[in-house]
């Protein structure tokens, strides 16, 4: 009946053959008829304005609302974390198998899971965090998802029944929302059952519209249980905004007129290249000006990694080109670097500044600029290039191809230096293992076009142009859940995950639902036994007079003794696994896990690797002990 009334209100079924189905199951006329009128209006909806937007209206639960809108918004997952109070959601999942669950046992990793999915596929997510306890979990990978601007709508019910809000009865937390302000673009709380679709339909819109980010909406728990409620499901397409915002054709022009005026001009690639998938035309552009390209701390690798054009990282005095004359950034958010010390402008005072994004929110926020283009990627990039094409002369091209030939020997001169300085490292056969071999043995036995996720001080900028997938928020744990959250995204694509072991502890338990639901990811565990990324900024930061600096001991760092056996970590949530320590055992457990991902399963490598810094071969902490405690109570 449902599937009759969905294809008559889709003008997928005939009025009359609707009516005989309604007779054939035991209808009499008079009630045929008082059906097909009970869903005129929407009939005549469609007939008046010829929207392919899809309108119904659907009785049943709150958690029966629930899910229609989200299957009417195009969710396919739903990522999740067993939570009672969205009982009424669990019951409407019984008769909705194209929602698929998937349980994961920390709000930690069910975030960062959420986050992998959006990143990759460009899809919002959708999740359920049980309550405001769960939420209290769930906050540090909220925090990164506001840094990496991602697009996700996540639900933490309130615990309390409507009637006894405002009472402090078991779990409830006044003004839940609230607690969610700083990280998020958008939230609410759906005060009746009936309203839950608008709110879902008005988070999908707010969450996808740039700047990206994450949204909150709430309920009460007994919403969803509500029964008999009537609201209209109204397909998202109905709620989407296309941002193909262009600039004004005099700003592009003038642009372009810098540009091919520049003697020394650089570009930095930013995020909203790859969200909007214009990486290819971004390359266009800077191989159409002859003009290096840069980045800066990034979510994504938004220019290709082998690229003769491609340099690196940026920075406002760089090695080369020795001048910059012109900045061009094409979408990124030129973001303070890691733990927020930049002292010096991040573009050079002297230069001029073009600034291109989708959304002008961080536009000339501490950096002046010249000319800012606020446009859609696309339509942007679309612009500047026939510009550039119509102020082209003779003169320019000269001038841009023999800039060109020379940025392509330096950048190319940087990558071969890269492949003959690593192996006459002294560290090279170390054993165990240097972490610049694993990472470039790794490298040249993935898949040309594998997405690569890493964290926790694992570098990963490969020469091969490789799809990276990371982020700019500084919560640990996100790694292992984002990589599954990648793979569900790309299921056709190998997916490596690279990750630190203080960084993996924060979030293993993501393991267990890629073992569960077959996810073949390959984990490699860079096992240094420590949290050497932060012995390095601590050293940096208290400095060489410091004690840490003098004596190379340090109490907050050093992660064995016991040491943490992560093979065994891994099989205790199904996932099997192996340890290396040294290189020549590289291409083996590789070969392994790869087959374990042809078979659907997910495969960890517990890679031993080498510190480094003057405490690496000294890991001094301070002795505490049971016994010295009860020695200090006698």
């Amino acid at each position: 009946m449902r599937e009759w009334v969905k294809q008559y209100l889709d003008r997928e079924l005939p009025r009359r053959k609707f009516f005989q189905q309604l007779i054939a199951v035991g209808f009499t006329a008079a009630s045929a008829e008082s059906v097909l009128r009970s869903f005129a209006p929407s009939a005549e909806a469609a007939d008046i304005t010829g929207s392919p937007i899809s309108r119904r209206t659907v009785e049943g639960t709150g958690g029966d609302l629930l899910a229609e809108q989200l299957i009417a918004s195009g969710v396919e997952y739903v990522f999740g974390n067993s939570g009672s109070g969205d009982a009424g959601f669990y019951d409407a999942l019984v008769d909705r198998p194209q929602l698929k669950y998937l349980l994961v046992p920390h709000e930690g990793p069910l975030a960062a899971m959420a986050a992998g999915y959006a990143k990759a596929s460009g899809k919002t997510a959708y999740l359920c965090v049980a309550g405001m306890v769960g939420m209290a979990n769930f906050m540090g990978q909220l925090y990164n998802a506001y840094k990496d601007e991602t697009n996700m709508v996540f639900v933490a019910y309130k615990r309390e029944h409507t009637e006894d809000a405002g009472r402090g009865v078991h779990e409830e937390v006044f003004d839940q929302d609230l607690v969610t302000a700083p990280f998020t673009k958008w939230r609410w709380i759906a005060r009746t059952s009936k309203s839950i679709p608008e709110v879902v339909r008005r988070a999908f819109k707010l969450s996808s519209t740039p700047p990206f980010g994450p949204i909150y909406l709430g309920w009460n728990y007994d919403t969803l249980l509500r029964k008999g409620v009537r609201a209209e499901i109204i397909s998202q397409e109905g709620y989407n905004i296309p941002m193909r915002i262009r600039a004004s054709q005099k700003d592009v022009e003038q642009a372009a007129r810098m540009l091919l005026e520049a003697e020394s001009p650089v570009m930095i690639a930013g995020d909203d290249l790859f969200r909007a998938r214009a990486i290819g035309k971004a390359v266009e552009l800077a191989e159409l000006l002859g003009v290096p390209v840069t980045g800066t701390r990034s979510v994504f690798a938004n220019f290709p990694r082998d690229h003769d054009l491609y340099l690196g990282g940026y920075a406002p005095n760089m090695r080369f080109p020795r001048k910059q004359d012109v900045v061009l950034n094409i979408g990124d958010r030129l973001n303070i670097g890691p733990g927020g010390m930049r002292r010096r402008p991040m573009i050079p005072s002297s230069a001029r500044f073009v600034d291109m994004r989708v959304a002008p929110r961080w536009m000339a926020d501490t950096l002046p600029v010249d000319i800012p283009l606020v446009a859609d990627m696309n339509e942007g990039l679309d612009d500047l290039i026939e510009a550039v094409r119509s102020e082209m002369s003779s003169v320019h091209r000269a001038k841009i191809e023999a800039r060109r030939q020379e940025i392509a020997g330096f950048a190319n001169g940087l990558r071969e230096a890269r492949k003959v300085s690593l192996p006459r490292s002294p560290q090279w056969d170390s054993s165990p293992i240097w972490p610049a071999r694993l990472t470039a043995e790794l490298e040249a036995l993935m898949e040309p076009d594998a997405y690569v996720l890493g964290g926790g001080g694992i570098t990963f900028n490969p020469i091969s142009g490789k799809t990276r997938i990371g982020g700019v928020g500084a919560h640990l744990g996100t790694t292992v859940g984002a990589a599954a959250g990648v793979k569900l995204a790309m299921p056709n694509k190998q997916v490596v995950c690279l990750v630190g072991d203080g960084n993996f502890l924060f979030g293993p338990h993501a393991l267990w639902t890629m073992a569960r639901a077959d996810i073949p990811v390959i984990v490699v565990v860079y096992n240094n036994k420590s949290y050497n990324g932060t012995a390095d900024r601590a050293i940096g930061l208290s400095g060489n007079g410091g004690r840490m600096g003098t004596t190379g001991h340090m109490v907050h760092y050093y992660l064995g003794d016991p040491d943490i056996n992560f093979v065994h970590l891994a099989s205790g949530f199904g996932v099997s696994g192996e340890k290396i320590v040294a290189p020549e055992q590289i291409a083996g457990a590789w070969n392994r896990a790869v087959e374990a991902t042809r078979n659907g399963k997910p495969y960890l490598i517990e890679a031993e690797v080498l510190r480094r810094g003057k405490w690496a071969e000294n890991p001094w902490y301070p002795q505490i002990s049971l016994a010295s405690q009860r020695t200090r109570m006698v």
